[in-house]
C-alpha cells in the first residue's frame, strides 16, 4: 500500500516552506513529490520543524499522494484509476464484476481504482483489449447483427458455412430496397462467399453470451428467442422473404447463387463489398420474382 507519512506532533511546532522532495516508493518505481510545485492539483505544504515530516492533514496526503501516482500513470502509458473506474461504471459492474470479467483479482482493480498500486503494461494493455471487445460486442449495430442470426439460425436448420450467405442476402437485399442494410454490417469475400466481418468472433461471442450453443455438423440452435422489437415492418419482410427461400434446401442454393454476385466476383479478397455499387444488380432478384 502506499501511503505519506505526516506530521503527528500534538502541537504545532512550526513549519519549514522549504523545498524538499517527498521519495515514495511503488510497485513501478519511485515517486517523487515536490511540495512547492506549482500546479492546481497539488497542494502545497511544508514541514513540522520538530518531526521534519509534511504538515498537512490526511486527506490532503491522500490527494497529493493520487496525484502523484496518476501522474506516473500517465509518465508510463497506463489508464489511470479513474478511468479504470470509468470503464467498469459503464459496463455497469461491481469490482467484483468487473474482476470476473477480466479474470482478475478484484481487490487489484480496487487498488488500481483508489491509487494505491500502479498496474503494469501488459495488464494495462491486457484491460484495454478486453474493453474494446466488451464494446464491440454490445455495440448497437452488432446487437442487430446478433438478432437477425438468431432469426435465421430459429427458421433455417443450416450451418455455418451456409448461415453467412443467408445474412449476406438479407442485407443486401434490404439495401436494395431501402437504401440501407438491416445490421450495418460490412461483407468481405472469402474462399468461399461473402461473409460477414468478424465472423466467427461474432459467433463465439453469441455463444460465450448464451444465445446460442453449437451442434455437430457445424450447427447452432438457440437458447433464447430473440427479442425482434426494434425491427420495423419492412426489415421483418425482408427477413422473412430471405429465410422463406433458404428453408427450401437449407440455404444451398443462396449459397450457390452468391459465388455468381458481381459483389463477390470483383471485389478483392478481405476487402468490404460496397452495397452502393454492388445491392443494384442481385442474382437473388430472379428467385424472388420466380416465387
Amino acid at each position: 500500500m502506499l501511503s505519506i507519512k505526516i506530521c503527528e506532533c500534538l502541537e504545532n511546532q512550526g513549519i519549514n516552506l522549504e523545498k524538499k522532495i517527498i521519495e515514495v516508493k511503488t510497485n513501478r518505481g519511485n515517486l517523487f513529490i515536490n511540495p512547492m510545485e506549482e500546479t492546481e492539483s497539488t497542494p502545497k505544504f511544508g514541514f513540522c520543524k520538530h518531526c521534519h515530516l509534511p504538515y498537512l492533514s490526511k486527506d490532503l496526503a491522500k490527494t497529493i499522494l493520487h496525484n502523484a501516482v496518476k501522474k506516473k500513470q500517465k509518465e508510463v502509458g497506463c489508464l489511470t484509476g479513474d478511468e479504470i473506474k470509468e470503464m467498469r461504471n459503464k459496463m455497469g459492474l461491481s469490482l467484483r464484476g468487473f474482476g470476473e470479467f477480466l479474470q482478475i483479482p478484484y481487490t487489484n482493480i480496487c487498488h488500481w481504482e483508489t491509487y494505491n498500486l500502479i498496474q503494469d503494461r501488459a495488464t494495462d494493455q491486457y484491460i484495454r483489449i478486453k474493453y474494446s471487445q466488451y464494446l464491440n460486442s454490445h455495440h448497437p449495430q452488432r446487437k442487430r447483427l446478433k438478432k437477425v442470426f438468431m432469426v435465421v439460425i430459429q427458421n433455417v436448420d443450416t450451418s455455418k458455412i451456409f448461415l453467412n450467405k443467408i445474412l449476406f442476402y438479407i442485407d443486401f437485399w434490404h439495401f436494395r430496397k431501402f437504401s440501407k442494410s438491416i445490421t450495418g454490417t460490412n461483407y468481405i469475400p472469402l474462399q468461399y462467399g461473402p461473409c460477414p466481418e468478424n465472423y466467427h468472433e461474432i459467433l463465439k461471442e453469441m455463444i460465450d453470451e448464451r444465445l446460442i450453443y453449437s451442434e455437430k455438423g457445424h450447427r447452432f440452435r438457440l437458447n433464447v428467442a430473440p427479442n425482434m422489437m426494434e425491427f420495423n415492418v419492412d426489415e421483418i419482410q425482408t427477413i422473412d422473404e430471405i429465410t422463406e427461400i433458404a428453408k427450401t434446401d437449407k440455404g444451398k442454393k443462396l449459397f450457390d447463387l452468391s459465388h455468381e454476385e458481381a459483389g463477390f466476383l470483383e471485389t478483392p479478397l478481405y476487402q468490404t463489398i460496397s452495397y452502393e455499387k454492388y445491392s443494384i444488380f442481385l442474382r437473388i432478384e430472379e428467385l424472388l420474382k420466380k416465387d
